[in-house]
């Protein structure tokens, strides 16, 4: 999640230079955490959030990241 979330910081902000390298990496770390969030189970994980140090901000770039990384995989119509 901390490296999804300062990836996720850093893309939105057009700070990354490589963006091909980090689409990859992004992609691995969405991949290990839901891998993580089936491991761990819906209650689990519920139980485990509130403890990560992340904001409701980190949540959002996070998100927009992921929703990025779904739009270029999908091909155009």
């Amino acid at each position: 999640m901390t490296f999804l979330a300062w990836t996720a910081e850093d893309a939105l902000h057009d700070q990354v230079d490589d963006v091909s390298k980090v689409e990859v990496e992004a992609g691995a770390a969405f991949d290990r955490l839901e891998a993580l969030r089936h491991d761990l189970g819906k209650t689990g994980f519920a139980a485990l959030k509130p403890l990560l140090p992340f904001s409701r901000n980190d949540y959002w770039e996070i998100s927009e990241l992921e929703e990025r990384l779904k739009a270029k995989k999908t091909p155009p119509r």
